[in-house]
């Protein structure tokens, strides 16, 4: 499943490249796809500290997927909150996603719900069906002792789970 994550990943970063406001950036998103995590994570520690929501969000993700850093879901969820309070959708769905498998947080369908609606918002409703739909199959009865990760079902990509 990190394949899938790392896939996404580099869509989303190739994505944001094209801007000239990205080009700290940019280096970061080169060591990335290099398979330099390290590099990228030092390339994008001064930003994310200076408050940017994409580089805080990417820093989560290489915590969240154990890219060039040991995994630490605490730490994760720690860049993947500063980003989410400003409003950053992709981090809201690593929220949203973290929640909802249970991964680093406890599982909270209310706290998965809130996150992953949030992140569509403003978007077309039909992703937010979508979203609405993804969480309502974790309320099935008999949850409880089972595995909720959603590994599998697309996440945000480590950005996080999708590259969106």
């Amino acid at each position: 499943m990190k394949i899938v994550y790392r896939a996404a990943l580099l869509t989303f970063l190739t994505a944001c490249a094209a801007s000239p406001a990205w080009a700290g950036f940019q280096e970061g998103a080169n060591a990335y796809n290099q398979g330099d995590y390290q590099t990228a994570l030092n390339e994008w520690l001064a930003a994310a500290n200076a408050g940017d929501p994409q580089a805080q969000n990417a820093i989560g993700a290489l915590y969240d997927h154990g890219l060039g850093v040991l995994e630490d879901t605490a730490e994760a969820f720690r860049w993947y909150s500063m980003a989410a309070q400003q409003n950053y959708p992709l981090a809201m769905r690593n929220l949203g996603s973290m929640y909802a498998a249970g991964r680093g947080v406890p599982y909270s369908l209310q706290q998965a719900q809130l996150w992953l609606w949030q992140s569509g918002r403003g978007r077309r409703s039909g992703r937010r069906l979508a979203l609405v739909g993804f969480t309502a199959r974790l309320e099935r009865p008999g949850r409880s002792g089972e595995d909720t990760s959603i590994r599998g079902s697309g996440g945000n990509h480590p950005e996080s789970h999708d590259g969106g």
